[in-house]
């Protein structure tokens, strides 16, 4: 799949996500999927966004501190070091030996 096709699928799951979240406000899942599209999307912002909206919903859920990692390591590659610091933050929250989560945050932090 091509970069073209692929970002349009993302952004029509999205779009149907959406509509999930307003038929099925408590349907964690949809809010999870919705964040991973983000991300495929490098909209950490809006995945932000739908994982806390996840974990709202289901604070155990297994993907979370994966997903808020990938968030905070787009921030880091844009330079929004208090962005990627409060998604690894959250990760470490989530789940405290998430080691490359807790590396990034020391490195970030000037610790290593």
């Amino acid at each position: 799949m091509d970069y073209c096709a692929h970002h349009c699928a993302q952004t029509q799951a999205v779009g149907l996500l959406h509509k999930a979240t307003k038929i099925y406000p408590d349907y964690s899942s949809a809010y999870i999927n919705a964040a991973i599209a983000y991300l495929y999307l490098a909209q950490p912002d809006s995945a932000i966004a739908n994982l806390q909206q996840a974990k709202r919903l289901y604070p155990t859920h297994p993907r979370l501190p994966e997903l808020f990692y990938s968030a905070g390591a787009i921030y880091y590659q844009r330079h929004m070091g208090q962005q990627a610091a409060d998604a690894w933050q959250t990760t470490l929250q989530l789940q405290p030996a998430f080691a490359p989560a807790r590396e990034a945050l020391d490195a970030l932090m000037g610790r290593r």
